[in-house]
C-alpha cells in the first residue's frame, strides 16, 4: 500500500491548540467570576501545600466551598443561562449564597461546632440536610444521575432499615446520627476522599494543566513520533505511547481521548487504518492512562490512603499490569499494520530523536523530579510543589514556553474546571460512605457476597468485576473505586486476597469500564472524532483490549506481577502474561504471520485466557502458537511455491 503523506506539523498545531487550557472567557458574568475565584482558591490551595492546614476538617470545607460555587457557575441549572440571564439563573444564585451561608456557620464558632459532634441542634440538622443536597445537585451537574441515584439509594437504606427485607432488615438509623455522620464529622462528605483530592490530586492537577499551558506535552508528541513512527502502523503506535504520557497526566480516558485523540486518529485513517479500529485504538490507549505510573489518576491517591501506604508503592505494584496493557494494545496495532500492510511515516515527517531530547528533554525535569521524590519515600504534596517550580522556572528559558499572568490566570481557571469531576465526585461518595459507617452496611455487603459467592474467590472476583463495570458506565474511575471498596473489597481481604490486589482489581476494572460494551463511554468520545459508528468502535475496543480484562484476574492469583516475590518469579509471571497477551491479540486481530481462521482464532484465544493462569497451561498456549505459527509459515511457503 502507497503510504499517503501527512502534514505533521498542522496535525501538531491542532493538538496544541486541544492541549492547551483554552482562552480567557469573559464573555458572561459567570466567566468572569470562574476566573477572580479561581486566583484566590488555587493561591489558598498552593499555600497550604506549603505551609500545612490550619486544621483538616476546616480546609477540607472551604475547599468544597470552592469548588461548589464554581460549579453552580460553571454548570447552570439550564444551558440557556450560560449565556444569558433568565429565571433559572435565580436558582443557581440561591445555591451559591446557600453554599457560602453553610461555610460562615461552620467557621462562625467552629469550637462549639466541633463540640455539637453527635449531638446536633435543630438549625445543624437542616443546615447539613441543604449541605447534603447540595453536593447531590453540583454531583448531577457534574457527573449525572448515576453516582446521585447510589447515594440517594443508600441514604434511603439506613433512613428506613427497618422495612427492608432480608439481611438488609436493621433498625433504622435517625436523622440526627445521619447529619452528624455525613456533615459534622470525618466519615462523611469531610472524609478521606476530598482530604485526598484537596490535598494532593488538586496539586496534581494544576501541574497537569501547567503541563498543558506550558506546551510540555509537545515533547510527548515529538517523542512518540521519534520512536514508533517509522515503524509499520507507526501513528497507530504514536497514538499509544502519546495517550498513555498524556493519559497518566490527566486521569481521564473522555478528556485525554478528545486532547490526543484529535491529532493522533486522523493520523492512522490517513495511512489506512479503518475509523472504527482508529477509533478504538485510541479509546483504549487512553483509558490505559489511569493506571500508568507515576501520576495514576485521583483514585490512585485514595487507595494509598486507604491502605495505610506510601503512594510509590501503590505505583510500584501498578507498573507491570500498566505495561502489560499497553503491550497489548501495542501488539494489536502492529498486528493490524502487518495484516494490512500499512506502513509508518516517511522519514521526513519524523523528528529526530536526539533533536528532540537536546532541544526539548529539559521540560521532562519536573516529572522526573516527581518520580524520584516518590522514590526517595517523601509526601506526593512535596513531590508536586517541587515540580510544579521547576517547571515554572524552566518555562521561562523559552518564549513559547512562558507564562504571561494572562496565561497564568488562564491556567487556574482550566485547572478549577478541570478539578470539578474528581472534586465534587469524592464529596458525593462521601456520602455513600458515611451511610455504611453509620448503617453498618460493610458487613452486609460482605455477608451477602459471601453467600452467592459460596466462599469461592473465583466467583467473589467476578462479581467485584461486574460491580465495579456496572458503576463505571455512569461514574469516574474515583467513584467507582470508592464505592466498590465498601462493598466487594473487603470481601476479597477477608477471603485471603492481597490488599494492594483487591484494591487494584476493583480500580482497574472501573478504569476499562469506559471500554466495555454496551455503554463504553471513552470509545464512544473516540468515535465522535473518529466519525465511526460508535457500538462499532466501542466493541473493536473491548476486542483490543480483552487481556486487560484477564490480567487482574491473574495479579490476583500470581501477585508477583505486583512487584511481589522474588527477581526471577517477577519476571517469570511477566513473560508468561506477555504470551498470553500475544496469543489472544493474535485471535481477536485474526492474523498471526498470515491470515487467521475462524477456528485458529477461537484456539489461540482460548489458549492465551488459560495461560494467564500460568504452571501447565503455559504449554497450551506455547504449544497452540507454535501449532498455528508452523501451519501458517507452511502455507505461506506453499503460496510462494505457486506464485514463482
Amino acid at each position: 500500500m502507497i503510504n499517503k503523506q501527512i502534514d505533521i506539523q498542522e496535525e501538531k498545531k491542532n493538538i496544541y491548540t486541544l492541549l492547551s487550557p483554552q482562552p480567557l472567557r469573559i464573555n458572561t458574568l459567570r466567566d468572569f467570576l470562574v476566573i477572580w475565584i479561581s486566583l484566590p482558591f488555587w493561591t489558598y490551595v498552593l499555600l497550604v501545600a506549603y505551609f500545612g492546614p490550619p486544621e483538616a476538617f476546616v480546609y477540607r470545607t472551604i475547599f468544597l466551598t470552592f469548588l461548589l460555587v464554581i460549579c453552580f457557575l460553571v454548570k447552570p441549572f439550564n444551558k440557556d443561562s450560560i449565556n444569558t440571564f433568565n429565571k433559572y439563573t435565580i436558582i443557581d444564585i440561591i445555591l451559591i449564597l446557600i453554599t457560602i451561608f453553610i461555610q460562615i456557620y461552620i467557621l462562625w464558632d467552629y469550637k462549639a461546632f466541633q463540640m455539637r459532634l453527635g449531638f446536633p441542634e435543630a438549625f445543624d440538622k437542616v443546615i447539613g440536610f441543604l449541605a447534603i443536597l447540595l453536593v447531590l445537585e453540583a454531583a448531577r451537574r457534574v457527573l449525572g444521575w448515576a453516582i446521585v441515584t447510589i447515594a440517594v439509594v443508600f441514604l434511603i437504606m439506613i433512613r428506613f432499615a427497618n422495612f427492608l427485607p432480608w439481611i438488609f432488615r436493621a433498625p433504622s438509623v435517625s436523622n440526627k446520627l445521619i447529619i452528624s455522620t455525613i456533615f459534622m464529622g470525618f466519615d462523611g462528605i469531610y472524609g478521606i476522599p476530598i482530604g485526598v483530592i484537596s490535598s494532593i490530586v488538586a496539586l496534581f492537577v494544576l501541574f497537569g494543566t501547567l503541563l498543558l499551558s506550558t506546551k510540555v506535552a509537545d515533547v510527548f508528541i515529538d517523542l512518540s513520533l521519534s520512536l514508533a513512527g517509522k515503524s509499520p502502523g507507526g501513528p497507530a503506535k504514536v497514538a499509544v505511547i502519546a495517550s498513555g504520557l498524556t493519559g497518566t497526566i490527566s486521569g481521564s480516558g473522555v478528556a485525554n481521548v478528545l486532547t490526543t485523540g484529535s491529532f493522533t486518529i486522523p493520523m492512522m485513517k490517513k495511512i489506512g487504518y479503518s475509523s472504527v479500529f482508529a477509533g478504538a485504538v485510541e479509546a483504549v490507549a487512553s483509558t490505559g492512562g489511569m493506571l500508568m505510573p507515576p501520576v495514576m489518576g485521583a483514585a490512585a491517591f485514595i487507595i494509598a490512603e486507604f491502605l495505610g501506604i506510601p503512594y510509590i508503592e501503590v505505583c510500584k505494584a501498578a507498573l507491570i499490569p500498566a505495561i502489560l496493557y499497553y503491550l497489548a494494545c501495542f501488539i494489536a496495532v502492529h498486528l493490524r499494520a502487518k495484516q494490512r500492510n500499512l506502513k509508518g511515516l516517511p522519514p521526513e515527517k519524523i523528528p529526530n530523536l536526539i533533536y528532540v531530547l537536546k532541544n526539548q528533554g529539559y521540560l521532562l525535569i519536573p516529572l522526573l523530579i516527581i518520580i524520584i521524590v516518590l522514590i526517595q519515600g517523601l509526601s506526593p504534596t512535596r513531590a508536586c510543589m517541587l515540580g510544579i517550580v521547576a517547571l515554572l522556572f524552566l518555562s521561562f528559558f523559552k518564549k513559547k514556553n512562558r507564562l504571561s499572568p494572562i496565561d497564568l490566570l488562564r491556567t487556574f481557571e482550566q485547572a478549577s474546571r478541570n478539578l470539578l469531576s474528581p472534586g465534587i465526585g469524592c464529596a458525593c461518595a462521601g456520602i455513600i460512605i458515611g451511610c455504611v459507617f453509620v448503617g453498618g452496611l460493610g458487613p452486609k455487603f460482605v455477608t451477602i457476597l459471601l453467600t452467592l459467592s459460596q466462599g469461592k474467590l473465583f466467583l467473589m472476583l467476578l462479581f467485584t468485576m461486574i460491580a465495579s463495570i456496572i458503576l463505571g458506565m455512569g461514574l469516574t474511575a474515583t467513584a467507582v473505586y470508592i464505592t466498590v471498596f465498601f462493598i466487594t473489597i473487603p470481601a476479597l481481604t477477608n477471603a485471603g486476597v492481597m490488599p494492594i490486589g483487591a484494591h487494584l482489581f476493583a480500580y482497574i476494572f472501573g478504569i476499562i469500564s469506559g471500554i466495555t460494551p454496551p455503554v463504553a463511554l471513552v470509545a464512544f468520545a473516540a468515535a465522535g472524532i473518529s466519525g465511526a459508528n460508535a457500538n462499532k468502535t466501542g466493541w473493536n475496543a473491548f476486542l483490543i483490549g480483552l487481556p486487560v480484562y484477564i490480567i487482574p484476574f491473574s495479579m490476583i492469583y500470581f501477585p508477583e506481577l505486583l512487584m511481589i516475590g522474588t527477581p526471577f518469579a517477577i519476571i517469570s509471571s511477566t513473560l508468561i502474561c506477555i504470551l498470553a497477551i500475544y496469543c489472544i491479540t493474535c485471535g481477536t486481530i485474526g492474523f498471526l504471520l498470515t491470515e487467521l481462521k475462524l477456528l485458529e482464532r477461537i484456539g489461540l484465544v482460548f489458549a492465551g485466557i488459560i495461560t494467564f493462569f500460568q504452571g501447565w497451561y503455559v504449554l497450551i498456549g506455547l504449544l497452540s502458537l507454535i501449532l498455528i505459527a508452523s501451519i501458517k509459515i507452511k502455507n505461506k511457503k506453499n503460496l510462494l511455491g505457486e506464485r514463482n
